[in-house]
């Protein structure tokens, strides 16, 4: 499928590090737009800020991000069919198949007291809902997180292709689980977070200009 790559030179241009990863960034774009082509699901993972950055693309993915996203005629004729569905069609839009890895606080806590092995939470929540065909986008600011490395392996495990969205020097651990590996220039953490969400936000849109453009 031929993708919109219009959003990743635009984010070059702000930035020197961001026109160096050209290549991984459109590759990365490329793997999440087959993903949703199929119809399979992208999880995502990530700890504290980076939950929240999951958590973030989710709701970027699951409605409208910038473009319109109409239904297909087939579904607007079923739900015109059910009494109550004609209002919901011009309300209603396309969203695709996400879930964030550890969001369900009921099974993490059932996790943690049940399972004497710590960090499992994002493991054992892919190995119940993965599927070989799926996408993991696996976020961490250090690339060192236990819990992630483990939500890795079992991406291995199921052939789940899996993409690191880390910081500037992740270690080689981590890289070797991923299929692709995303990293930002030196800095804080929150400096880092930041290149992430310019990073993931230009994702969003590739995918919005590929599927939805105007």
């Amino acid at each position: 499928m031929k993708i919109d790559t219009s959003a990743l030179v635009k984010l070059g241009e702000t930035n020197q590090h961001f026109r160096e990863q050209c290549s991984v960034l459109r590759s990365a774009s490329e793997i999440i737009v087959e993903c949703f082509d199929r119809k399979d699901c992208l999880f995502m993972a990530g700890n504290g800020g980076s939950m929240s950055d999951a958590l973030h693309i989710s709701g970027e993915l699951k409605k409208r991000f910038k473009n319109p996203r109409p239904l297909d005629s087939t579904i607007v004729e079923r739900l015109a069919s059910i009494p109550g569905g004609q209002e919901l069609v011009p309300h209603l839009e396309v969203g695709f198949r996400v879930q964030v890895l550890g969001s369900d606080p009921v099974f993490l806590s059932a996790m943690d007291n049940d399972v004497n092995l710590r960090h499992l939470g994002f493991a054992q929540d892919l190995l119940s809902s993965g599927r070989n065909g799926d996408v993991l986008l696996a976020i961490s600011t250090s690339g060192k997180s236990r819990n992630i490395l483990n939500a890795l392996v079992v991406a291995n495990a199921l052939n789940i292709s899996a993409i690191l969205l880390t910081g500037p020097a992740p270690p080689e651990s981590a890289v070797s689980l991923a299929k692709l590996t995303i990293t930002t220039p030196p800095g804080s953490i929150g400096t880092i977070q930041n290149f992430h969400s310019s990073i993931y936000h230009a994702i969003c849109q590739v995918v919005d200009d590929t599927f939805f453009s105007k």
